[in-house]
Formats: C-alpha cells, structure tokens, sequence
C-alpha cells in the first residue's frame, strides 16, 4: 500500500510540475530505501556515476543514473547507496576487475543528504562525521522510459550542479 502511495505521489508530480520539489526527491529516494530493504529485483538502492574520467570530485555537473536497465560501458563508478533514511555511502566501484572488488563501507563512511529549497530551487547537501562534502543543486530529475517491462520500470536520472564548498 505504501508504495502504491509513493507511486502515485510520483506520477502526480512529474505530470504536474517543471521544477524539482523537495516532496518529489525525498519520495524518490525514499522509495530506492524501500526497493534496498525488500530486495525487489526491479531496483536497487544505487544511483550510479559514470568515473571513467576520475572526474566525479572536480565535476561541476553529476550525472546519477539508477536502474537495472542502466546501459553501464564504463569500468570505474562512483555510487550513491542507501541503506538508511537520508544518508547514503558514497562507493568508488571499479566493474572491469575480476573478480570485482570494492572495500566494506564503515560507519564513518556514512554521509547525510539533506534536501532544501530555496527560492524555488532545490539544493543537497552531503555532510560526513567531519563536515559538508558536498552542495549540489538539483539541475533536474527525470524518470526514464523502461526500456522493455515492469522488471525495468524503477529508472531516474538526476543531474546535479555542484556548488563550490568553503573549505
């Protein structure tokens, strides 16, 4: 019932407003939570960035894709994955190593996202045990055709401005 409720808050929104609301992400992201805990094999509590580059630190954009339909043609990514409420583990995943390796995130790997609007904007911040990482502004949020069936059906894209962080 609760993620019929989520899924129609989110219709209702991508059909009715341009911009990105506070509402819309956090329901978002809150239904990424849902998928991660219940092991729904249509989604996964990733959203994915492409590091080919190493760029993703000094990148003035970011590009988050989540989706077990997500064509992914690179070896090195960066991933935002949720496991609790309003936090993620940010993730430097190299895919092309066999067998693929990665290291155990730890409670200080833990990262706090929060969500704020500010005229008419919405912005993120990400604050680790030692501070703000990150500000990003929400640029849009997008939710994909699926490419075949339902299977692929929990597909975003959400592009971010990164706002420079006094250090």
């Amino acid at each position: 019932m609760k993620q019929l409720y989520i899924l129609l808050t989110l219709i209702s929104y991508f059909n009715f407003h341009g911009q990105v609301s506070k509402r819309e992400l956090e329901a978002v992201l809150e239904e990424t939570l849902l998928k991660a805990r219940n092991a729904v094999p249509t989604a996964e509590n990733s959203w994915r960035y492409d590091n080919t580059n190493q760029d993703y630190f000094k990148s003035d954009t970011i590009v988050l894709n989540t989706a077990r339909s997500y064509i992914q043609n690179y070896c090195k990514e960066i991933r935002w994955s949720f496991y609790e409420k309003q936090s993620l583990v940010l993730e430097n995943t190299p895919e092309c190593t066999e067998p693929p390796t990665m290291l155990l995130p730890t409670k200080n790997d833990s990262i706090h996202l929060k969500c704020k609007e500010k005229n008419n904007d919405l912005f993120l911040t990400l604050k680790n045990h030692k501070g703000v990482t990150d500000k990003f502004k929400v640029i849009e949020l997008r939710r994909n055709k699926p490419i075949e069936s339902e299977w692929y059906a929990y597909d975003y894209t959400l592009i971010l401005a990164r706002i420079k962080v006094e250090e």
